[in-house]
């Protein structure tokens, strides 16, 4: 799993996380899921927008998914 699926899925998918984000179409989001990461840029606006979770998301949420998918290589 990817730093992008980990996230996204903890928001309930591309458009949940699109729409929590103010985006009109989810193509943005579609995009770091494609590509396996969220610009550090945007990694501010996700985790503000992951504080209404339950549990939120957090700082280390960036970081699990890189040791989960180092682990799953090995």
């Amino acid at each position: 799993m990817t730093q992008a699926e980990h996230i996204i899925s903890k928001f309930g998918g591309v458009s949940a996380l699109s729409r929590k984000l103010g985006h009109r179409h989810p193509t943005t989001v579609d995009g770091w899921r494609r590509r396996g990461w969220i610009p550090a840029d945007q990694q501010p606006r996700v985790l503000a927008a992951g504080q209404g979770l339950d549990p939120p998301i957090t700082p280390a949420d960036f970081f699990a998914a890189a040791a989960i998918r180092t682990n799953e290589a090995a």
